[in-house]
């Protein structure tokens, strides 16, 4: 005698052997996700959109949103991060997407931007304290102030600018007897 195993209640048809849905009970509400065809949902599902009777995923590390360019929240306790934009949307980044000159505040649980004169950085900043990894274009570091990036047009004080390593050019210290120097 042949048993009958009815499908899942949110497919319409399956496949008996294994219960996958063929197609979604669409008059209950139930669709399919985009990026797995065999599954039908219903509601408000974390990671997708609604669109033209599909459920669409939302951009990398967010956890809700209304299409594909609109999110509201990410995926925080999977290390992405939200940077605010206009709107109330935010783009969620993680360690290794972050745009240059941002970093992730872990505390506050957002992107936020480095100092001016970063190109990357560690952390939240002032004027004393830049926290860069690396300066941007005609900005360099400081000896003593590992940190800090200067143009050449606001050289500090006993210092002065060392081009000798294209590698490495930085504003030095002069001798300590020196209010200024060149070398």
């Amino acid at each position: 005698s042949l048993v009958f195993i009815p499908c899942d209640v949110s497919c319409l048809t399956c496949i008996e052997e294994t219960n996958e849905c063929l197609t979604c009970d669409n008059d209950n509400k139930y669709y399919q996700l985009e990026d797995d065809p065999s599954t039908c949902k219903k509601g408000e599902i974390e990671g997708y959109y609604f669109s033209e009777e599909l459920y669409k995923k939302c951009p990398e590390g967010c956890l809700k949103c209304n299409s594909f360019s609109t999110c509201f929240k990410c995926n925080i306790t999977g290390g992405f991060y939200p940077q605010k934009q206009k709107d109330n949307y935010v783009t969620c980044y993680n360690d290794t997407s972050k745009p240059l000159r941002t970093y992730i505040d872990k505390e506050k649980k957002e992107v936020l931007p480095c100092y001016y004169s970063c190109e990357n950085c560690t952390g939240s900043m002032s004027s004393s304290k830049h926290n860069c990894l690396k300066c941007i274009d005609k900005y360099f570091f400081i000896d003593d102030f590992e940190t800090n990036c200067l143009s050449e047009g606001n050289q500090p004080l006993n210092y002065y600018l060392n081009t000798t390593n294209s590698d490495d050019i930085r504003f030095k210290k002069c001798y300590q007897l020196c209010r200024t120097c060149s070398s």
